[in-house]
């Protein structure tokens, strides 16, 4: 849940006022407690709340200052998707992977100072920095996780203990007495007297919100407030509801378990405790900190997970094994949720045992991480041999009432039990009746598509040509429906298998009708990706079921000029190169084949480069203070590397990268320039990682603007810029380097 909450109601209450002296002494103890509440703008549904109760006691009071003790004794946050975040009434519940979460759990720890001013505007913090060192000195936290501490800690104060004063004039008020804030221009009336209680509204609410204050005249304090806001303008708005109150004395307070913090937190990826020198997980660390710990945490679902997560990350002989000893001996329901454990523990059950396999799934199958290992690794146990576990898993999960899988499993159900009996025609027509009446849920959810496609493919080798034809023809026209289905999440999915649909149907032809061919060979290469957003990951899978290709431009291409129609070749041929830059060599090849008197680098840059998106402006602040801008690096080539500290992949990849800016550094690739973009990173945490690795990249901070221009995705990701002020951009895994060599072998920068 976002921190508008409290932010809106300091901006409508205490954000920019001045209240009145306060009328506290010194040993005064109190508490406010505050809650906030998401709810859709249309709806009742309660989609997030946040829970503090923090404890005030006066330490000393002048005329130009007011000194409390704070402690925040109470936290919950609470999402509808994920239950609580954070709930200090039982804290091993808490979600140990968002750092800012780290604000709460170091200041439930113990108390620091703040300070207002004698207008009652919070000052500032006092004892923070003590605080945070008694605190994570068990846990080792990350340098730059650890640097983020103090102002997250500070502002989160500043936010929360803002809305303790209000401002009221020096006059004495009564009943409907009004005044103008000076600062807001808001206009404030007194609407009851309650003895030394006064209730203010704004005269005038504003028209997606209201507020109402309850006022402690003698002491300055807002006994109670609610504020309710209604977001406008955004695409899913959320309506907010905040409110205060104060308990005088003592509040009742949460007992946190700090051991088991201590052993949960270095557990975290906020933590370095598990790190060698190198920054890999050492084994011995690892287990050293397992036989702690495991005799007292051994039924601690959290401890249980999180430890098979550092096994699976130590690097060590015997690493592998002792995490898959750990894995099967974790209780299913500790795993519920957890992705790659569910993922490992049932790909090793599938292999040895149905049963266990089937209790696994029980836990997994309502994720979309069951989907995929059904579709990309479950299923290619139907390859080649016949699998025995495999066989009785999918036999079970295919008569299964209980789950409701039966649209995931049914497809691929009915071409294993096709293809393990090869000489059954009978049960190969029958796979082939289903088929055709199998309707859109289905094909779809059990990518039926895939199935149909390889069920057409035995039924031409069982020479039941009408039959291939008649489902060929069917599945063609359902790929054409779901890649028409802007709504359809998997569409660039089944737009690649629809070229291959088209393509089948090239095959089914070419020998008989060479025109209809042509144009079976043309939807092919129309359907094939046309860049990288199309070339889904799940693609991958199908073309290894289906001995496809991952596109049939080339094809295309090559019949075109076979046939003389050379202006249409070149424009697919173009468009073959932006989509697939890393093949650019053999295109060239190809070209220079074809069109021996042609020039292949005027083509290159006219043809291909030219019809590229023109790449956004930039100006961006280097973590060395200077400014870097698009415009710096005209006429030369440029690529933009986008990435984070936070990113595994990036960190990983980053010793590669300094390596190639080394190279661009001494001139050995003249006319290339290379600029790295850190994303949602501080420039602190960054330069602190770019300086311990001794990497000498240029770094700049994003501005949160670019990463949006220029559609990234996922991290790391590059994007090339050519000298004249066009982009493409390199999926990630792609030799990236050897294109921008390519590129500027080609179009050489001036």
């Amino acid at each position: 849940m976002k921190a508008i909450i409290l932010f809106a109601f300091g901006l409508l209450t205490v954000g920019q006022l001045k209240a009145q002296q306060s009328g506290l002494k010194p040993g005064d103890e109190f508490a406010i407690q505050t809650t906030s509440i998401e709810t859709p703008a249309v709806g009742k549904k309660v989609t997030g709340t946040e829970n503090y109760t923090f404890q005030f006691k006066v330490l000393n009071i002048t005329a130009d200052s007011t000194k409390l003790e704070c402690k925040l004794v109470k936290a919950k946050i609470w999402q509808d998707d994920r239950l609580y975040r954070i709930n200090s009434d039982s804290i091993r519940i808490t979600e140990l992977n968002a750092s800012n979460l780290l604000t709460q759990i170091i200041l439930l720890q113990g108390p620091v100072n703040v300070v207002f001013n004698a207008q009652g505007k919070f000052m500032h913090t006092e004892g923070v920095d003590e605080l945070i060192k008694q605190a994570t000195q068990p846990w080792h936290l990350l340098d730059n996780v650890l640097a983020y501490q103090k102002p997250n800690i500070d502002g989160f104060l500043s936010m929360a203990l803002n809305r303790m004063f209000f401002e009221v004039p020096k006059e004495k008020l009564s009943y409907q007495s009004t005044w103008t804030n000076a600062n807001t221009k808001t206009t404030y009336k007194v609407t009851a007297i309650r003895g030394s209680l006064l209730d203010i509204e704004p005269v005038t609410q504003d028209k997606n919100g209201s507020l109402k204050i309850l006022l402690n005249e003698v002491n300055g304090l807002v006994e109670d407030a609610k504020l309710s806001y209604t977001q406008t303008g955004v695409p899913d708005p959320k309506h907010y509801v905040s409110t205060q109150n104060i308990v005088y004395g003592k509040a009742d307070a949460s007992v946190i378990d700090t051991a088991w913090l201590n052993m949960a937190i270095p557990l975290s990826y906020w933590s370095e405790w598990f790190k060698d020198k190198t920054g890999e997980i050492d084994s011995a660390k690892t287990y050293s900190y397992f036989n702690k710990y495991e005799p007292i945490y051994k039924t601690d679902p959290f401890f249980v997970v999180a430890t098979l997560s550092k096994a699976n990350s130590a690097k060590s002989d015997g690493a592998f094994q002792a995490y898959r000893g750990l894995l099967a001996k974790t209780p299913n329901k500790y795993l519920a949720g957890d992705y790659s454990h569910l993922f490992n523990k049932l790909q090793w059950a599938a292999d040895v045992n149905p049963d266990s396999a089937y209790n696994v799934i029980r836990y997994f199958y309502k994720d979309q991480g069951f989907i995929t290992w059904l579709q990309e690794s479950f299923s290619q146990a139907f390859l080649n041999e016949k699998h025995e576990v495999a066989s009785q898993l999918i036999e079970k999960l295919n008569a299964d009432k209980q789950l409701g899988i039966h649209s995931l499993i049914y497809p691929m159900y009915l071409w294993t039990m096709a293809k393990q009996q090869p000489n059954n025609a009978k049960l190969l027509i029958s796979s082939y009746h289903q088929f055709m009446k199998m309707n859109d849920v289905y094909l779809h959810k059990g990518n039926g598509t895939r199935y149909a496609l390889l069920t057409y493919k035995m039924l031409i080798n069982a020479g039941k040509q009408k039959e291939a034809e008649k489902l060929l023809e069917k599945t063609t026209q359902t790929l054409e429906r779901f890649k028409a289905d802007t709504l359809n999440k998997n569409r660039y999915t089944d737009k690649n298998m629809l070229a291959y649909a088209y393509y089948l149907r090239y095959q089914s032809v070419a020998k008989t009708d060479s025109a209809a061919a042509l144009l079976y060979l043309a939807k092919a290469a129309q359907y094939s990706p046309q860049n990288n957003k199309e070339k889904t990951y799940s693609s991958f899978y199908d073309r290894a079921f289906l001995e496809s290709k991952e596109s049939y431009g080339d094809e295309y291409i090559n019949k075109l000029i076979a046939t003389g129609d050379i202006e249409t070749a070149l424009k697919l041929f173009a468009d073959n190169i932006t989509a697939n830059p890393v093949n650019l060599a053999d295109m060239q090849k190809v070209y220079e084949k074809y069109l021996p008197n042609s020039n292949f680098k005027d083509f290159f840059k006219n043809k291909v480069v030219n019809n590229w998106a023109d790449a956004p402006a930039f100006e961006l602040t280097g973590i060395d203070g200077k400014k870097y801008a698009l415009s710096d690096y005209k006429n030369k080539w440029l690529v933009v590397d986008f990435w984070g500290t936070w990113c595994g992949p990036c960190r990983e990849e980053m010793p590669k990268v300094n390596e190639f800016n080394q190279e661009l550094v001494s001139g050995k690739h003249k006319g290339i320039h290379l600029l790295s973009v850190s994303c949602y990173d501080e420039a602190p945490a960054v330069k602190t990682f770019v300086t311990n690795n001794n990497y000498g990249i240029t770094v700049a901070m994003s501005d949160n603007v670019i990463q949006k221009n220029y559609k990234i995705g996922g991290y790391p990701s590059k994007i090339l810029i050519s000298p004249n002020g066009k982009m493409i951009d390199i999926p990630f895994g792609t030799d990236w380097q050897s294109v921008i060599k390519k590129f500027n072998e080609l179009y050489a920068a001036n």
